[in-house]
């Protein structure tokens, strides 16, 4: 029930964001921070799942998925910094 919870509430807080941007009330490139933020948050929840399964075998995709977390999380990291950074420049322009 939690994971339906919470996919609700990623889904709606989505849309939310999309009204407002179209709206003019918020920059466009809040939605490439959300998509990075929702996209790491996929990837751990993911590797949470595969981590914990108590199946033969599922360790070695879980430690895989382990070790991926850092660069994910770089990946993530620069794309919210490059969102912002040409979000401040676009803003500069008007």
């Amino acid at each position: 029930m939690l994971g339906i919870t919470a996919t609700a509430v990623i889904v709606l807080a989505a849309v939310r964001l999309r009204l407002l941007v179209r709206a003019g009330s918020v920059g466009r490139h809040w939605l490439h921070v959300a998509g990075a933020a929702a996209a790491f948050a996929a990837y751990l929840g993911l590797t949470y799942r595969v981590a914990t399964t108590p199946v033969i075998g599922a360790n070695i995709g879980g430690g895989a998925l382990i070790l991926g977390i850092v660069p994910a999380g770089l990946g993530a990291l620069a794309w919210t910094a490059v969102a912002l950074s040409n979000g401040r420049r676009a803003n500069r322009r008007r």
